[in-house]
Order: C-alpha cells, then sequence, then structure tokens
C-alpha cells in the first residue's frame, strides 16, 4: 500500500508537470472525436449556381453547429466534392470520399441520375446519404441509406398536372421533357395524372441534354396548340424552350418542375419565362415560422444576401446529419435509424422521412414575375 501511495504521488506530480507544458488546446484536441462528412455537389457545370446555393447551405450549417458540436467532444471536417451533375463522376468521386477520406456519411447529390448512380456505392458500403434535392421516386429501391427531404416527382407530377388541370384550366397539353432518369419518371407521372383528371395529352417528347435548337419540336407543338406545355427539363435546355416557343408566337403557359426552378432558366431566357411556372418543395423565404425567419437571418448575415430553396434544403441535410452525430449516433446504423424514429424542426419546416426514405409535404407553385419565380399557389399532396 505505501508503494502504490508513493507511485500514485509520483505519477500525479508527472501529470501535472506535463499538464503545465503540453498545450491545452492539444490536450483538447485530443479528446475530440474526429469526424469525416463529405458533399457532393455540382460546383461546375450547368447545375453549379444550385451546387453553390447548397454548398452556402452547408457552411452556414457547419458555422451554426460547430458550438453545440464542440459541446459534445465533435470536430467535423468536410470534404466538398464536385459531380458536375455527370452520374459516372458521381460514382467515382463517392468511391474516393469513402475509400480515401473515411466519411460517415455524404450530404448530396443535388440531380437524380448521380443520386441513383451513387446509392448502391453507399448501400454497400453502409454509408448515409442525404440529398436536399434529389426527387426521383426511385428513392424507394435506393437501400436503407439513401435519404431524400424533397418530395419525389410522382407526388410533384401529380401536383403540377393538377394545378394545370384544375387552376389554368388546361384540357390539351404537350409534355417535353429531358431524356433522363428525371425526365423520364416525371413524365409518365404528369402524363398518367393529367389523363386521369380528363386533359388530353396530344404528344410526349424527349429532349436529348445539351439541345439548343428546338426549331422543329416547337413548330409541331405551335400547330397542336396545347393549352399547356409541360417541359421537364433543366434550366439550359428549359431556357432555350422558352426563349425559342416565344419567338415562333408560342404563347401557352410553361409548366416545369423543380429541375426549372432556377434564376438560371429566366436569366436564359429573358422576357420569354413570361407565363411560366414551376413546382418545388413547400419552402417559402417570407414565411412567419421561427425556423426560417432564424436561418434567413443567419444566410443573409453570413453572405449578404438572401437564400432560396437549395440553400434551405442543404443546410436542413446538413443540420440532420450534425444532429445525429450530436446525439451520440457515430456510425451508420445508428444515425440511420435516428435518422429514421426523429422529427426535425428546419429552415424547411417540419421533417419526417416515410418508411420510403421521403418526405411528404405539400407542392407550392411558383410564377415567374418580374424576373423572379414568386409564390403563386399551394397544391396538397396525396
Amino acid at each position: 500500500m505505501k508503494y502504490f501511495s508513493r507511485f500514485s504521488i509520483w505519477a500525479l506530480a508527472l501529470w501535472a508537470l506535463g499538464a503545465f507544458f503540453y498545450p491545452q488546446s492539444a490536450a483538447a484536441e485530443s479528446r475530440e472525436t474526429r469526424i469525416v462528412l463529405g458533399a457532393v455537389l455540382p460546383l461546375s457545370g450547368e447545375n453549379a449556381s444550385q451546387g453553390i446555393d447548397a454548398e452556402r447551405g452547408i457552411q452556414l450549417a457547419l458555422k451554426t453547429h460547430a458550438p453545440a458540436l464542440a459541446g459534445k467532444g465533435l470536430k467535423v471536417k468536410m470534404v466538398m466534392v464536385d459531380d458536375r451533375s455527370d452520374p459516372e463522376q458521381g460514382k467515382k468521386v463517392t468511391r474516393a470520399l469513402i475509400e480515401e477520406e473515411h466519411v460517415q456519411a455524404i450530404i448530396g447529390p443535388f440531380t437524380s441520375p448521380v443520386f441513383l448512380a451513387m446509392s448502391p456505392i453507399v448501400q454497400q458500403n453502409r454509408v448515409v446519404l442525404m440529398s436536399g434535392s434529389a426527387t426521383t421516386p426511385k428513392i424507394r429501391k435506393a437501400g436503407d441509406y439513401a435519404f431524400t427531404l424533397v418530395t419525389p416527382d410522382d407526388r410533384q407530377g401529380k401536383a403540377l398536372a393538377r394545378f394545370a388541370y384544375e387552376i389554368l384550366r388546361a384540357r390539351q397539353g404537350v409534355i417535353l421533357y429531358l431524356d433522363n432518369d428525371y425526365g423520364r419518371e416525371f413524365q409518365k407521372v404528369v402524363h398518367r395524372e393529367f389523363a386521369r383528371l380528363g386533359g388530353s395529352v396530344d404528344w410526349v417528347h424527349g429532349i436529348i441534354k445539351g439541345t439548343t435548337d428546338f426549331s422543329a419540336i416547337l413548330e409541331k407543338v405551335k400547330d397542336l396548340d396545347p393549352h399547356a406545355v409541360f417541359f421537364l427539363t433543366y434550366p439550359a435546355e428549359g431556357g432555350l424552350l422558352l426563349k425559342q416557343a416565344r419567338d415562333i408566337g408560342l404563347e401557352a403557359p410553361f409548366l416545369g418542375g423543380d429541375g426549372v426552378y432556377s434564376q438560371d432558366l429566366i436569366d436564359i431566357a429573358g422576357e420569354a419565362a413570361r407565363n411560366t411556372f414551376a413546382s418545388a418543395m413547400n419552402w417559402r423565404l417570407k414565411s412567419p415560422k421561427p425556423h426560417v425567419r432564424d436561418f434567413v437571418k443567419r444566410f443573409t448575415t453570413q453572405y449578404g444576401l438572401q437564400p432560396n430553396l437549395y440553400s434551405a434544403s442543404y443546410y436542413d441535410a446538413t443540420t440532420i446529419i450534425l444532429q445525429s452525430l450530436m446525439a451520440g449516433k457515430l456510425d451508420a446504423e445508428s444515425m440511420r435509424q435516428h435518422i429514421e424514429q426523429s422529427r426535425f424542426q428546419g429552415a424547411t419546416g417540419e421533417i419526417h422521412f416515410e418508411s420510403d426514405h421521403a418526405v411528404k409535404k405539400p407542392i407550392d407553385i411558383f410564377k415567374v414575375e418580374d424576373y423572379t419565380f414568386d409564390y403563386f399557389q399551394t397544391i396538397m399532396t396525396h
């Protein structure tokens, strides 16, 4: 006992001496749990502006929650990579994040085709994937670890068709869609729902990504004289469609999904964006809800500009992952279960994932007014 006491005294003295000379920051650092997260976004290419909007939301969430993370002994490193909206690039950077950076979760990607390309990889490696924008209905078969916090296109497509039929009183329509996973799935739902309501779809035509001359397509559309044109594309193709349609006197309302809900579309189309509508997740900049107002204030202070839907949704996507970490869910399985079972209050309202790992919310319809998308009407989803 005497030897043990003397040893304890010497150990205590050595510990105190070490603590005196050893920097406190280094000692604290040794007690931190380091977490690596990845973010996969289009930081270049056709969706770069939306990718940058999303990145701002992610960075703001990291800054906002940094004190709470530190209080839990967590230090988060975010590795941001560019997928260029290319599914093959998405697969490549996903493997790199998992194999080289050893990420616990990935935020993104922005587009549905990249999401579908990444989901088998995260499923195989048991890494949580949280998108703030992918709307593919195939989320239901994307695996146990893939989530999206926006309403899928099957519900969004129904809302868009209902808006055309019930609000715009359209009875004849044409569907122009981008010939990829996003466009093909979206057009099927719009076509089916518009017909179910009693409308007639007179022509359905797929558009190849990167097309710039739509003259032949639009001449046929003009001859059909539809009450509404559904254009289920991205801003690059959608903006040119609008511009060329108005140039030949095609003045029917154009209705798109969240793929065209972007200032880029208006910048490309200019005045031709008149009488254009887009569906998107239920979110409003001027909402009186406290969580929304707090987010808008933080974002405006940080960046000197107003946030948009994608800034808000990726702020929430990041916050959900960070809150799971702060709840002690440091591995993919416990994180997945925590996300499935929890309700979150965020910049986009209350978030609760259904069994299909998507959320069910009303759909907002926006109309181009004064060179911006303004809120027009809310359509409830079933």
